[in-house]
């Protein structure tokens, strides 16, 4: 599934992560003057961030009805295969 990329990141400093904590510190972006109420701008929790972009692009894409199936094809994800895969490997995870 393309959320891996947002998985990955939670774990990475991305171009765009430090284009946003950048900023943050500097208290603009793009011209666009950023401002909070206490006038202190919060850090930006990166692996938080990248969770709930993560679960909402999921509820999105997604609808509950079709998550069972998707579960069951993760197992068929080549990049997620166990070096010493059993010959039965996965035969009870697409079973739908």
């Amino acid at each position: 599934m393309h959320l891996n990329v947002f998985y990955a990141r939670k774990d990475s400093d991305s171009e765009h992560y430090i284009e946003a904590c950048t900023a943050v510190q500097d208290g603009q972006f793009k011209g666009v003057a950023l401002s909070t109420k206490n006038s202190k701008l919060p850090a930006i929790p990166k692996g938080q961030f990248y969770q709930a972009v993560a679960d909402s692009m999921s509820a999105r894409m997604l609808p509950e009805s079709e998550k069972a199936l998707s579960r069951a094809t993760e197992v068929l994800n080549p990049l997620a295969l166990p070096a010493d895969m059993s010959p039965e490997y996965g035969e009870c995870d697409v079973k739908f």
